[in-house]
């Protein structure tokens, strides 16, 4: 028998049905913002090659005692490389471009700031966590790099090499031409830190063959290469920022003790060249400070 309440209490219920809906507590998925809602939601955006919401979903993973913490940490690395390599390269391409085009220097200002700006953001948090995140696996024998190898292309992107021709391009254009740099960073990052260097095939087939298993020396070497790599925006001829740069450098170092304490020749070569190439500069640097105290 339907009461005079009957309506009112069908209004209820149909709103509880709908916010459970909306919060992912139904059968249809996971509970929005729980570890698996991150981990889906991480694989969603950098499969279409959102980054920055892809590593803002890994830093909440990365933060969290899950089964997916460790995973998540070590992608968040290679994403947060990736992204400050790439917009490290943007600024430089805006800064070839208006040295090339003097006479309309001043429309390539803008990118050229900008990217810089976004650049050491990424840094910065990369060298923030790294310390963090390297304690949740310094006792593994292999790094995982749990998720698909990146989309996009590993070859300079055509409408950059244009702006470092020191042609103005309109802003779809510049926007299309920062997606293809930063694809192409992160896709660089994952070949690098999956222990394969410049050989984007031999990553690939790695990552297509299940998730990457790298040995710990091997990607804390590429990681110390990484840290050297993003340190180049701090120093004397990009932002000259000298404390920051100390920080990654020391970082850098740290990452490739490992392998220079390996049996395996090749790799402790690479860390070897790396250390030198790391404490020429570093001798460089500081007669050039010498000098200009006088």
């Amino acid at each position: 028998m339907q009461t005079k309440y009957a309506p009112f209490l069908a209004m209820i219920l149909g709103c509880l049905l709908l916010l459970t809906t909306c919060s992912g507590g139904g059968s249809g998925g996971p509970v929005q913002g729980s570890p698996e809602w991150l981990w889906l939601a991480a694989q969603e955006n950098f499969a279409a090659a959102d980054y920055v919401k892809t590593q803002e979903h890994l830093d909440k993973l990365a933060d969290t005692e899950s089964e997916w913490q460790k995973r998540a940490a070590v992608w968040r690395i290679v994403v947060l490389s990736g992204l400050s390599r790439a917009y490290r390269e943007l600024s430089d391409i805006y800064s070839k471009g208006a040295e090339t085009n003097n006479a309309q220097s001043s429309r390539f200002q803008n990118g050229i700031q900008q990217n810089q700006r976004d650049s050491r953001q990424y840094a910065i948090d990369l060298a923030e966590s790294l310390p963090k995140y390297q304690k949740l696996f310094s006792d593994d024998a292999n790094i995982l790099l749990d998720f698909a190898f990146p989309s996009g292309s590993p070859n300079d992107s055509p409408l950059a090499l244009r702006l470092e021709g020191g042609e103005v391009l309109n802003e779809d254009q510049q926007a299309n031409a920062t997606q293809q740099v930063v694809e192409r960073g992160v896709i660089l990052q994952a070949v690098l830190l999956a222990g394969e260097g410049e050989d984007v095939n031999a990553a690939r087939a790695k990552f297509e063959a299940g998730a990457a298993e790298v040995p710990r020396q091997s990607f804390m070497n590429a990681l110390g290469r990484t840290m050297w790599i993003v340190s180049e925006l701090f120093d004397r001829t990009h932002l000259n920022l000298p404390d920051i740069e100390k920080i990654l450098v020391t970082q850098a170092m740290k990452s490739i003790e490992p392998a220079l304490e390996s049996d395996d020749e090749d790799l402790k070569t690479e860390a070897e060249e790396l250390k030198e190439e790391i404490e020429e500069k570093q001798k460089l640097e500081e007669q050039i400070r010498r000098r200009l105290r006088g």
